[in-house]
């Protein structure tokens, strides 16, 4: 006779019925429509990014901590991506996507591209998402790399977080990074030779504890430097702009301030100028990158 359910596999089953009724809820009520990409599609840089070389080593590990909801910092990643294949070595790129859309991700940088493979690759629960992190500009970076993938290079993107469908109703912020630490660590074990290159939330890509709103926060980069003590972690430094980014007043666009040192992205080495970072990656101005899907109607 089968044992009954106990209540962390009650909850597991709750959470994720309550997350499918959602996902069908929000279709239904509120009407979604398809955004345009209104810019080319390209990489930010088409030399190299000024003091990327010395990083880009057999084995290194780089994170790089993003603000959503951008067109620039995406691209800049791509850039990074493409320098990193002149060395020869394997790239990984892992990027802040829930692992039930690995399936799909593989299969678009598989494809030719079409609008029929990306419909497929749009076609998941992550894509509708409003903060920032499901935008035209990270579709975009997929394309670069599905590019670069097609024309032979040793490339590959994984994705790394939650699995927010089958997530425990208990789980917290440092289970999230936790299990994101957990799962980029499988990725370097797979590929101990490769170049791995992780592009995620400024918040999670931190080496040390603490945040502005909870001094216990305990981010993906610390648990992964503990493993990994030759990380680097940058953390993005604009020139000012906008984002589409989620805040208390909601999602939208929304003006940032920064710093100007020119027109050309750099990395640069400096543990100086923030905790929890080992330098800075410098994009210069940005731009707000619309979600892949916004919102029309009411609900």
């Amino acid at each position: 006779m089968a044992s009954p359910l106990n209540r962390r596999s009650f909850l597991l089953l709750l959470s994720a019925v309550v997350v499918a009724i959602l996902i069908v809820g929000y279709r239904r009520t509120v009407s979604l429509e398809r955004q345009p990409i209104d810019r080319p599609i390209q990489f930010l840089k088409d030399d190299a990014i000024k003091g990327s070389d010395a990083m880009l080593k057999n084995g290194a590990t780089l994170f790089i901590g993003e603000i959503h909801g951008t067109w620039e910092i995406p691209m800049a990643v791509a850039s990074l991506v493409r320098q990193a294949l002149t060395t020869g070595n394997e790239v990984i790129l892992c990027v802040e996507i829930p692992t039930t859309e690995q399936e799909s991700i593989d299969r678009f940088l598989n494809s030719d591209g079409e609008d029929r493979a990306v419909e497929d690759l749009l076609d998941t629960p992550f894509w509708i998402g409003q903060d920032g992190r499901a935008s035209v500009g990270m579709f975009a970076m997929l394309e670069l790399v599905r590019r670069l993938r097609s024309s032979g290079h040793e490339v590959h993107v994984h994705a790394i977080d939650l699995d927010w469908t089958r997530q425990p109703a208990e789980a917290s912020a440092y289970y999230r990074d936790q299990t994101m630490a957990e799962n980029l660590l499988q990725v370097r074990k797979d590929s101990p030779a490769a170049i791995l290159i992780t592009l995620a939330g400024n918040v999670h890509t931190r080496t040390a504890k603490g945040a502005p709103w909870d001094d216990q926060y305990t981010p993906m980069g610390w648990f992964v430097s503990q493993s990994l003590p030759d990380l680097v972690s940058f953390n993005i430094q604009i020139a000012g702009g906008d984002a589409w980014v989620m805040t208390e007043q909601g999602e939208g666009e929304r003006a940032l301030s920064g710093k100007n040192e020119g027109d050309d992205p750099f990395l640069l080495i400096d543990d100086t100028r923030e905790i929890g970072y080992d330098g800075v990656f410098y994009i210069g101005r940005i731009s707000a990158a619309k979600p892949v899907f916004t919102r029309v109607g009411g609900g």
